[in-house]
């Protein structure tokens, strides 16, 4: 079907002009509802339990199941493997008092009393209000951690990590020498001696032997504590796109559910937006429950765990877009707990650089990203509807001025991924996607921005520039390349959806000349044959971190049906269609 859409549009355009724009607002709209009906079809709003497990190497002793009393002493013990004879910071937070052996040496003692969670505060990097540094010998090393419960929740956090906050990957941390799990012991009498009760030995007794403690009254065992099984969201197995949940908290899937509320309003057709209701109906009924396991069960990986961690705009601002959409069109004012919360973060809690640009803090503190424009411009766009927030637009148009003078080449007029705080450089590749998410972002700006806005001006003389120098790298066949300026990496869609939605945008409210047209609609063709007949769209990069070189960005997969690429390629569609 696809292979004679896109051959009866080719003929059309020997007919002529009027025929042309026909053909490409049927074809083109045609397409993305077969890609949203896919997405539809692979979505399932239901869960299946998955028992739950240590993530990211955090160490979570969790001794609720042994119901101590105030005073009541619980030991636990682990054997961790170390690679080589190593020192390692240990990050720890916990109820007090605390005290922790390593190999029969006391190397930690606390009397704290309130339990202090680690935060994450970028992807897989934690921050926790203490630390020691801990000697290990190469091989199997035995730790014993002594809790005295007190009057909050008796659960002891610890990681292993480097200084900026990533698992230092020096240990192991299940050691075949034993179980492979905590084991626990207790709850004792407060007057349990831990210096005369514990063994001294630095080498591993079996799991399995009884601890060195005992009572006149009672015989105490090592246990594991009991396996949670958590709801994960199910994902159905002839999805054509399997490694998350299109139901999830995810920026990708944000975009996309906020491009079927256009979609619904190009094709006039209501299932797009009665697909993204039930999202936010979902969302709603299942957030209690999802915060809870998140904060309580510390189910970092967990099912919305986004959602909570609210730590970059990865998680406040693209995963918001249909939620916030909604509550500015429809005013329904039960969004509001969810929508709320996120605004505050964007617009007053989300870290930036001393004039106020959005940055990271990673790979290192202060890092400008050229994904998080797009991450915020529109979620700007939307907040600015509200009435506590309708100062937004002008901290949207300050975001695109100033990631310009961060991230564009002053040379080639191409945006490179990143820049650096610390040394004041550019990261040293512009790739595809982050052009796109800059072109996207800036497409979305002008189309709000009055052009009496003091900064409109700049932010389209920047935009011109920009697809100015896009024009110049793309290729024969109408896509553009996984890294822009280099002629061997591979053709990328995602960025070429997103290139096309620009231009095209850019033609038709005449920002740009009436030969960008042209340019935008070989792409999308371009586009269009990489989608096959059942909606499934082909040669989408997957998520992708900060890369040092070309090479890395080369090698990155691509996977069919990436919503990281998705919705670009939907609002491309959309775009194309109203294109005359």
């Amino acid at each position: 079907m696809k292979t004679v859409i896109v051959l009866s549009c080719l003929i059309m355009t020997l007919t002529g002009p009027a025929t042309t724009a026909r053909c490409q607002d049927t074809t083109a709209l045609r397409l993305v509802q077969k890609i949203a009906e896919r997405v539809i079809l692979d979505t399932r709003f239901s869960f299946r339990l998955i028992p739950q497990q240590e993530e990211l190497g955090m160490q979570v002793l969790d001794t609720r199941f042994l119901s101590p009393r105030p005073g009541e002493q619980i030991y636990a013990r682990r054997y961790m493997e170390a690679l080589t004879d190593t020192v390692v910071d240990i990050g720890i937070g916990g109820a007090g008092p605390l005290t922790i052996w390593i190999n029969g040496r006391m190397i930690w003692r606390s009397d704290q009393t309130a339990t202090q969670r680690p935060v994450e505060f970028a992807y897989n990097k934690f921050r926790f209000d203490q630390s020691f540094r801990a000697s290990l010998h190469k091989g199997v090393n035995e730790w014993i951690v002594q809790l005295t419960a007190g009057n909050t929740q008796p659960v002891v956090f610890l990681r292993a990590q480097t200084q900026s906050g990533d698992q230092d990957s020096s240990i192991r941390i299940n050691s075949t020498h034993a179980s492979g799990q905590w084991m626990y012991a207790g709850p004792f009498p407060a007057s349990t001696d831990p210096v005369s009760t514990h063994a001294t030995s630095t080498e591993p007794t079996s799991a399995d032997a009884p601890p060195p403690f005992n009572d006149p009254t009672r015989y105490f065992t090592w246990a594991a504590s009991p396996q949670r099984l958590l709801p994960g969201l199910e994902i159905a197995p002839d999805a054509a796109y399997r490694r998350e949940s299109f139901a999830d908290w995810l920026y990708p899937n944000g975009i996309l559910l906020w491009t079927f509320l256009r979609l619904s309003d190009a094709t006039g057709e209501d299932q797009y937006h009665r697909f993204v209701r039930k999202y936010a109906d979902f969302v709603q009924q299942y957030r209690p429950y999802f915060k809870t396991q998140y904060d309580s069960l510390n189910a970092f990986r967990g099912s919305f765990h986004r959602m909570f961690r609210r730590s970059m705009l990865d998680d406040a601002g693209a995963p918001t877009f249909p939620l916030l959409e909604l509550y500015t069109r429809e005013k329904d004012t039960t969004l509001l707990s969810i929508v709320g919360p996120m605004m505050d973060y964007v617009c007053h809690g989300q870290v930036r650089l001393p004039d106020s640009t959005f940055c990271r803090p990673e790979p290192e503190s202060f890092t400008v990203w050229a994904d998080d424009l797009f991450m915020s411009i529109p979620f700007l766009l939307m907040a600015a509807r509200t009435p506590d927030h309708t100062n937004a637009v002008d901290d949207a148009a300050r975001q695109a001025v100033n990631f310009q003078k961060y991230l564009q080449d002053p040379h080639t007029g191409l945006y490179h991924h990143g820049w650096y705080s610390r040394t004041r450089e550019q990261s040293p590749v512009c790739w595809g996607r982050a052009n796109g998410w800059i072109a996207w972002a800036i497409a979305e700006l002008l189309d709000t921005l009055s052009p009496r806005h003091p900064l409109y001006k700049t932010v389209l003389r920047n935009f011109r520039r920009h697809m100015s120098a896009l024009a110049d790298c793309q290729a024969p066949d109408g896509l553009w390349r996984q890294v822009l300026d280099d002629p061997s990496s591979y053709e990328e869609t995602s960025c070429t959806a997103m290139f096309s939605l620009a231009m095209a945008r850019g033609a038709r409210r005449h920002w740009l000349d009436r030969s960008y047209k042209g340019r935008a609609l070989k792409a999308w063709q371009a586009v269009a044959r990489r989608i096959t007949p059942d909606g499934v769209v082909q040669g989408i990069c997957r998520g992708t971190d900060m890369g040092a070189d070309a090479s890395y960005y080369r090698n990155r997969p691509t996977y069919d049906n990436d919503p990281r690429g998705l919705g670009a390629v939907v609002a491309a569609g959309i775009e194309i269609a109203r294109s005359r």
